[in-house]
Formats: structure tokens, sequence, C-alpha cells
């Protein structure tokens, strides 16, 4: 019986899933937007890349190739991302199955920051319901890191609880794990952001403990535990950090991204319709003025009431904490309504390096459902007894939402119910943001007479913990099902369809065809749902693709040399071009976008392995007979095998970028960069084989120390394990000698 009483809230959320997001979790159709077009080919890769026993270092498929273990979004170093790659591989059924597991584990995370919290196991599952279905979740559904980010913060904040009430190693480590895990498949806006809320816990705990209660002994031991977990952190995240601050001086971002970037996707004032109305805000995204993702905050009419219930009663200082710093980043999450956003960008570090404002909405979900979820455990428990407010806030829930649905009804003629029949929870163009507003308003005000019904009907407490409960799951299922048409999953195809254009991606890792790079374009084969990083599934180097992660070089090729760029494109994936010697006291210019090149242009000095690239372009071939193809290919790995009747320049259409090695006949050799980014070798007359490795060591190093500091962790944890139950057993035969 105690262990149902453990494990039933688990249960509970499980089933809740499974019907609120009934269309992804029974694979009917597929995910959309960016989930489908970015995280799922990069994922697709990642899968091809460990189940071939290959680490997924450099993706050469997208934007002539980069280094995708150094893209924070790519995934490349997360756990679940590499059990589902090795284990199964991804298709358009395991990305969806990923998706899910995040959202049960986000549940998981709230209940137990609930608990830490003091708040009950029913009232931690509904604030875990009302999270997992908040506007966050449902909106941002497309965004895998963002949910991923979202999945591991309550953890991270459970754990830092911990922290601050019993320190000591073991929750140090774990909070080194959660870390981890977001930092290794999240978008790192939101672990900057949390810092400065660790920071402030922190604040507040050590004044606590040293100035407030004079515990000095204390204040050490907890600051000594935050040193220890900030240092395990580093080691378990060290294969991330060393790869994206590796790659910083190489990326358009690596300084930061300019002012008018970062206000790019606010909650802009208008967006604030949807804490009440959030089925409104997936119609006429003009008026919105954002992006359809950025204007969602829902967290439910019922924690929204119980806020307001106990907004300015005597609350536990932590619940004032998370309150107070979702309410500063709801002003920064407004971007250019508010001076706030850039007044970060200014002055506050690591607060330029991103965009979208409206991610900061997050953390004011987090406050309203904490604070929400506390005001109802405190009105169960009758430590506010003013049934008045309660009783007048639950009639203007009812009376405004049921106002403003009859207003609009009455002026527009909606069709409410044609809608209920045929458009309620499908995407439809056929209705407008007033029929969302009608019917919303109908539904929250029939809500809130519910609510109204339950504390006016029910007297014992099981009952109305109950009776509000079930207002509150049905309030955010039916606002999820609503909503996740547009912003969730895609009704145009079926998850089956998809599965069987799945079964015709390339397996392993093809030798590129040996036509000209241009043709290999998102544009030319893309399909509705798979339209953008489909050369991820085709295995062939792309020159376009979406990825924000863009490297410096290659952008002002793309950019400022365009025609340079286009000229470059028409060659195969490898091509050979003349090598022409020029007297070390001859300069030259490079050729110019407006330039014939036809040739590929050095500045050589006496030594001929202190060549020296400038731009280029190239002949496909020098002389009758001349060759170069591809003898083995893996993206971390290329031999190519040439025969030349004079010296001759092979170029590999790839970026070239720090890590990659080139041997010629088994003898290191230089490589030298062409046309701004692309790596080229020098050739003697005759034929030659060549090895192009990609070989980060410092990456694989630091890989080496995550790996091993994981292990080590894991390890503690088993004997931790191990010998808990036997202290159990001395304490207890202890116990029965004194008896």
């Amino acid at each position: 019986m105690k262990r149902i009483q453990h494990f039933w809230p688990l249960a509970a959320l499980f089933f809740y899933i499974l019907w609120a997001f009934a269309p992804v979790a029974f694979l009917e159709h597929p995910l959309k937007f960016d989930l489908i077009t970015t995280a799922y080919p990069w994922r697709y890769f990642i899968g091809e890349c460990l189940q071939n026993f290959r680490l997924p270092l450099w993706n050469p498929y997208q934007n002539l190739g980069y280094p995708i273990h150094a893209d924070p979004q790519s995934g490349a170093w997360h756990p679940i991302a590499w059990l589902i790659g090795f284990f199964r591989g991804y298709d358009i059924y395991s990305i969806s199955w990923e998706f899910l597991l995040h959202l049960f584990l986000a549940g998981v995370g709230m209940q137990m920051l609930a608990k830490r919290l003091q708040l009950t196991k029913e009232i931690g599952f509904l604030a875990s319901v009302a999270y997992i279905s908040s506007g966050f979740f449902v909106g941002n559904a497309q965004h895998l890191p963002w949910i991923i980010s979202a999945t591991w913060i309550p953890f991270i904040l459970a754990m830092y609880l911990d922290l601050m009430e019993k320190p000591g190693l073991r929750v140090a480590i774990l909070l080194g794990l959660f870390i981890f895990l977001l930092l290794s498949g999240g978008y790192p806006a939101f672990m900057i952001v949390l810092i400065y809320l660790l920071l402030i816990l922190f604040c507040y705990r050590f004044y606590q403990l040293y100035f407030s209660r004079k515990e000095k002994k204390k204040a050490v031991q907890f600051l000594r535990y935050n040193l220890i977990a900030v240092l395990a952190a580093a080691l378990f995240s060290a294969v991330v950090l060393v790869s994206v601050y590796e790659a910083l001086p190489f990326i358009s971002r690596g300084a930061g991204v300019k002012l008018l970037t970062a206000l790019i996707g606010p909650f802009s004032p208008q967006s604030f319709l949807s804490f009440v109305f959030p089925y409104s805000v997936v119609k006429e995204t003009a008026f919105f003025k954002t992006d359809l993702s950025m204007s969602n905050a829902y967290i439910g009419i019922v924690l929204l009431i119980f806020l307001l219930y106990v907004l300015f009663k005597k609350k536990p200082a932590l619940f004032n904490i998370f309150l107070a710093w979702g309410g500063f980043c709801l002003l920064a999450a407004m971007g250019e309504y508010l001076p706030v956003r850039q007044w970060l960008y200014d002055y506050v570090p690591l607060m330029n390096l991103f965009r979208m404002p409206a991610l900061f909405r997050l953390f004011t979900i987090l406050g309203i459902i904490l604070t929400g979820a506390y005001g109802l455990q405190a009105w169960l428990n009758k430590e506010h007894e003013r049934e008045a407010l309660l009783r007048t806030l639950l009639l203007f829930f009812f009376l405004i939402p049921a106002l403003i649905a009859s207003l609009f009804y009455v002026s527009f003629h909606t069709e409410i119910l044609r809608m209920i029949r045929t458009d309620l929870f499908h995407e439809t163009a056929f209705t407008n943001i007033y029929d969302h507003l009608v019917v919303q308003g109908f539904m929250q005000a029939g809500f809130a007479l519910l609510l109204l019904l339950a504390i006016t009907v029910l007297k014992k407490k099981n009952q109305l913990s109950l009776g509000i409960g079930l207002v509150l799951i049905l309030d955010m299922g039916l606002s999820t099902r609503l909503n996740a048409p547009y912003t969730l999953y895609d009704e145009s195809t079926n998850s089956w369809t998809l599965h069987q254009i799945d079964k015709g991606f390339n397996q392993g890792f093809p030798k590129p065809m040996m036509m000209a790079v241009g043709f290999n374009s998102d544009k030319l084969s893309r399909h509705h749902v798979f339209y953008n990083n489909v050369n991820c599934f085709r295995k062939q180097f792309g020159w376009d693709g979406y990825n924000p992660f863009n490297l410096q070089a290659y952008d002002d090729l793309v950019f400022s040399h365009h025609n340079l760029f286009i000229k470059t494109i028409n060659n195969p994936p490898i091509y050979l071009s003349d090598a022409i010697s020029f007297s070390e006291s001859l300069a030259v210019t490079p050729p110019t976008d407006t330039t014939e090149t036809r040739t590929l242009y050095f500045e050589l000095s006496t030594d001929i392995d202190m060549l020296r690239t400038q731009l280029s372009t190239a002949n496909l071939k020098l002389h009758p007979g001349d060759t170069a193809f591809f003898t083995s290919f893996a993206p971390d790995n290329i031999n190519i095998q040439t025969h030349t009747k004079e010296s001759a320049m092979l170029s590999l259409l790839q970026n070239h970028y720090p890590g990659w090695e080139l041997s010629i006949d088994g003898k290191p050799e230089n490589i030298y960069t062409s046309n701004l980014c692309f790596m080229s070798a020098y050739l003697s007359p005759g034929s030659h084989q060549l090895e192009f490795r990609y070989r980060p060591w410092f990456v694989i190093f630091a890989g080496w120390i995550s790996l091993l500091s994981i292990m080590a962790a894991f390890l503690y944890f088993l004997t931790v394990f191990i010998r808990r139950p036997h202290e159990t057993r001395v304490f207890q035969a202890a116990s029965r000698q004194k008896l």
C-alpha cells in the first residue's frame, strides 16, 4: 500500500500524458516545425554515428561541414540521445518518444521540486500537470533544446534546495549531474538565466546562515559543497564546455548577438491574453507581433486563481523568491516593449549571447505554478480563512470570460456549434481569433463555475482536493488538445507515412556522389514535412541547411563573396586544380568575385611546405587521365585516391576547422585553406592516397574526463546504495539490543 501511495503520482502523470498528448503518444501524427526539420535530422545523424561506432564529431552534410559536437543545440553529448541513437537509432517514432520522455521527466522534476518546498504529493502532481501542459511546453514544443532545458531545471532547483538544507557530497554530485544533462541537450540561454536564480538562492541562504543565524561553520560548509557542485558539473560537462569554448572564435555568434537580434521573439503585451485565453494566440499571429511559439504562457485557471488568492499573503521566503524572479523574467520576456531586456543585454554578463526574450517566461511560469500550488495547499489546510476573497476571484473569472465570450459571439456571429463539431481539436483556416475567444471564454467560465460549485458543495478536504484536481486536469488537458494541432503536431500527415519515408533514407555513410555540390540543396530535395537539413538523410555534401550555429568563414564566403561561392559549389565534393608557382617577391592579389578564376592562386615561399593559400576556384581536371575519387568515407575520416601527371592541388569541399589532419601516403602533411574556408592539399606528380581525419584532441580528452567522472559518480552512488541497507540493519540490531 505504501508503494502505491509513493508511485501513484508518477503513474497518474504517465496516463495524463497519454490522454493530453494522445495524437503524438499513440503515433497518430508526427511532431512539427523545427523539431522535425532541425532536431530530427541532427538526431538521425548522431544515431547513425553511434550505430557505426563513431563519435558524433563532424557533420559533413550541412553548410559544407561543421563540428556538430560543438553545437550546444545538437544534443551530440546528451545521454538520452545517445541511448536512443545507439540502441535503436532515430526515426519519426523515436523522436516522438524522446519528446514524450522529456515531458514525463519534466513532470517528475516538478513533483520533486514541489516536495522540496513542502507541498503534498497531490499538490505536486497537480503542479506537474500544469507545468508540462503550460504554454511553454505546448507553444515551444517544436524547440527540443528548450523542452530539454525546461525538463532539467526543476531537478536542478530541487537539488539546490536540498543543498541549502542539507549540504552533502551526494546532493552536490547529483546537482552536477543534472546541470550536465541540461548543458548537454538544452539551449544555453536557460542555463545562463538559471545561474542568476541560483546565485540569488545562494546569497539568500549564505546571508541567512552567516549573518542572520551566526552559524558560520554551516555557512562555510554550504559554500564548500557549492564549490564541489560547480566542480562536479564542470567535470561531467567537460566535453560540452571544451567543444563550445574551442568553437567560439570560429562561429558567427561567438562574440554575442546584436541587440536587434537579441530582441527578436518577445512575449508581447498582446500575448498576456494567453494567461486566460491560450486558444486565442494560435490565430492572427500578426496581431500578437511575435512568433507563434512565443505567445503562450498559460498555466491554468485553477493555479492562477490561487496565485491571486495568496499573492499578498504571508508566504515562505522561497516562494517569494521564485515569484519575484518570475515577475522580473516576465518583464525581460517582453523584449523591445520594456527596457529590461536591453538593460540585461548591456550590463549583465552573458545576457548578450542569445535571442528570443520570450524564453524568460519559463521562469515566470515556474514562479506562478509553485506559488499557486502553495496557495491551493494553504487554502485546503485552512491556513488562510478568507472564503470571501476566493469566491470573489471565482466570480470574477466566471463573469469576465463569459461577458467577453458573449460580446464576441453576438458581435461576430460565431458558429460555435459548428466549431465544436468539426474544428475544435483540429488546425483549421476557417476560424479566427474571435471564434477562439468565444470558445475559450465559455470554457473558462465553466471551469470557474465548477470550482465555485466544488468549494460550496464539497466539505471534506480530500473531496475538495479531488474536485479541484479534476477541474485542473480537465482544464490543462483540454487546453493542450486545443492548441497542439497548431504548435505541437502536424495533422497534414500521419506518422506511419513518414515512417515509410524514413525507411528510404540512406543508411551508414555512403561515398558522396561526384556531382556538383550546388545541386545538393534543401530546396531541390524538400518534402512538405522534411524541408530543412535534408542532406542529413540523403548523405550528400549539402551547401545549405538551417542551423543557428554558423562558421564565420563560411558565412563570409556565402554573403561577402557570393560569386566566388557559386563558382566553388559548381565543383564536385573533391576536385583538382593547377598549382601555379610565383616568385617569393611577387605580390599576389587574391582574386575578387568579379575576377575570372579558373585556377588556384598561391603565394609561395622557397619552401613548398610554407605554402599559404589565397582565394581560389578550380577546374575539375588538369589533364586527361588525372583522377580523384573517394576510396572510403566516414564523416570524420575521408580517404581519397588521386593520380596527376603534374603537381596539383586537391580541394575537399568541407570547412577547414581546427582538428582536421591530413596524411598523404601515410605521411603527415599540411592542410591549406582555399576559398576562405575549404580544405586543400598539395600533390606532387603521380598517384597518392590521402586521408583527412578529424581529431579534435582536446575535445576527445575532455570526453574521457566527462566519461570517467560520470562513471566515478555512478560507482559512488552504487557504493552508497549497497552500504545503506547494511547500515540500516546494524541500526535496527543496535536498537533491539537497547530495548
